[in-house]
């Protein structure tokens, strides 16, 4: 029988490999701040890229989390340690502490104080591992600890040491040390100028900001339930990035059905969820539907050009993963820059799509890549081009129907109805609407009222397919309203140019307004399906009556 062997790689050479597996400075601070969310379940998160006073770079991560026990702390300081991750969890290999700290740094030190336990401290340092090439992290002391903690609070400046002292005297906490900035070190030093090397400092700690900003922009925010927290760069407290600007009067959101809005990859997991937005336009450019100001749009493009700003935007646990692009679904066009759609995945995901280690590189399954072009680009795309060329206030007409001309007596019927009904719509944060009705509640992840002129009840616009005739959109300012789809073939039979037969316009309006009353009176959270049925058999319908040329 063969004997077993073990076979240990030799360290050197193998932390040197994992060191290269192309993290930047932006990408390696993520991945540690991902610990301090998910691991360590902070509340307030502090970054420090600063250096001492001999001019040495250093970057210091801290958080207030749970901290870790001596035991806990060593299995997180080795690679391809066995914590066992949970649902939610950002991390996934059990090595971005590691791998993500000595991609930057030749010397990683991290503290930790876990409530009743005593404060720990290991360290990595490859000058060390490259002497004797051995697995050989070092095991801080109490003295070691404490000289450490007071380097920290030498090395800063008065803010700082309040608040290092602070956090050494709470119940619980973590500091994750990097030393050695090489590669950092040599760019900075390789300046001629002190003015100049201080300028490439303060230019790659602003990228650090607007990166952090855009990575864990829903956490700052608490959007879409992420767990709420305070992110800081040094002293200044981060504020979240939306890469889709829906603070912006004029973004707008192009709806999708549910079942392509949710698309279900696989049925053992939860649907994949996408939305679609058209951002406004340059206000240095003639048009209507501009971005408020000059400010604005520049911040938009993110850290990238405009034009590679455009594309999909990947999610998982709430923690922007990659963005720009369109996965091979199209090219890159200066005519679609406007055009953004977030996708969500989940940790359960994983199986199903290809994750690097650093978290910034994802490959999606062919299934996903056509569901994308054939059914989340289609009408997206030609919306952000007439945007973009500035024609999409003159492509859409006044529709003449008695209804829509009669404004102040459809709210008002609208507004006698909902009292007569005992129905409420409220907004409950950024990103959801709940409707209350006698028959129970719904919630709502539909925000496009926010679009939409208040005084309008009934309002033509284009989806982006043909597949719903209408939807309606609950509104907390004017109840609910009703978008007639100028994309599906009966609007052109009954709309067309606008100059069609008023009686039978008002018709049409006067049925799905009345349609979308009764789903605002009787939908739940249990029974919202069949309304979903509802218009999409009906749409179908109508679509087929064209199709088959009954009218």
């Amino acid at each position: 029988m063969a004997e077993k062997v073990v076979s240990l790689p030799a360290a050197a050479r193998t932390l040197h490999a994992l060191r290269d597996l192309g993290y930047d400075m932006n990408s390696a601070v993520a991945d540690v701040v991902d610990n301090s969310i998910s691991r360590g379940r902070a509340k307030n998160i502090r970054v420090y890229f600063g250096r001492d006073k001999q001019e040495k770079f250093h970057v210091w991560i801290c958080d207030d989390g749970v901290g870790m026990s001596s035991d806990e702390l060593k299995n997180a300081m080795q690679l391809g340690s066995s914590n066992n991750y949970v649902r939610g969890d950002l991390s996934k290999y059990g090595m971005g502490l590691k791998t993500a700290s000595l991609s930057q740094a030749s010397k990683l030190t991290v503290l930790s104080k876990r409530k009743r336990y005593h404060t720990a401290g290991y360290s990595w340092d490859m000058y060390h591992v490259n002497k004797v090439d051995r697995w050989e992290m070092f095991r801080l002391d109490k003295r070691e600890i404490s000289k450490t903690a007071l380097s920290l609070v030498a090395n800063s400046d008065a803010f700082g040491a309040a608040y290092f002292k602070k956090l050494f005297s709470g119940q619980s906490w973590t500091v994750v040390i990097w030393e050695d900035l090489k590669e950092f070190q040599s760019n900075h030093d390789s300046y001629e100028s002190g003015v100049t090397a201080n300028n490439y400092y303060y230019r790659e700690l602003e990228k650090l900001s607007l990166y952090l900003r855009m990575v864990f922009g829903r956490f700052i925010s608490g959007e879409n339930s992420a767990r709420k927290i305070n992110l800081f760069l040094g002293n200044r407290k981060l504020t979240a990035f939306d890469p889709f600007c829906r603070n912006e009067r004029h973004t707008l959101e192009i709806p999708l059905t549910k079942k392509h809005g949710n698309f279900l990859l696989d049925h053992r997991f939860e649907p994949i969820r996408i939305r679609r937005y058209v951002l406004p336009t340059n206000p240095a450019r003639p048009g209507e539907f501009k971005f408020s100001k000059a400010e604005a749009w520049e911040e938009a493009k993110g850290n990238l050009s405009w034009n590679e700003s455009q594309g999909f935007y990947v999610y998982r646990n709430n923690r922007l993963i990659n963005w720009g692009g369109w996965y091979k679904t199209k090219t890159l066009d200066e005519h679609d820059k406007l055009a953004r759609a977030s996708i969500d995945l989940s940790d359960e995901h994983d199986s199903l799509f290809k994750l690097d280690v650093k978290k910034t590189k994802i490959q999606f399954p062919e299934s996903l890549k056509n569901h994308l072009q054939d059914n989340v680009n289609k009408g997206f795309i030609a919306q952000a081009k007439t945007r973009y060329a500035g024609s999409e206030r003159g492509i859409k007409k006044k529709i003449a129907s008695v209804l829509r001309q009669n404004e102040k007596k459809v709210n008002s019927l609208a507004s006698s109805l909902v009292r007569a009904g005992h129905i409420s719509v409220v907004q409950n944060g950024e990103d959801r609407v709940i409707i209350n009705n006698k028959n129970g509640k719904r919630i709502s992840l539909d925000m496009t009222f926010r679009e939409l002129e208040a005084g309008q009840k009934v309002i033509s616009r284009s989806f982006g397919t043909d597949e719903l005739f209408w939807k309606m959109v609950p509104s907390p300012d004017s109840k609910f309203q009703v978008l007639v789809n100028e994309d599906h073939p009966f609007y052109k039979i009954v709309y067309g140019n606008g100059k069609k037969d008023k009686k039978t316009m008002a018709i049409v309006d006067a049925f799905v307004f009345t349609m979308s009353f009764v789903e605002l009176k009787c939908i739940t959270t249990s029974n919202e399906f069949l309304f979903d049925q509802m218009r999409e058999v009906a749409s179908a319908v109508l679509r087929k009556i064209v199709k088959e040329k009954i009218l």
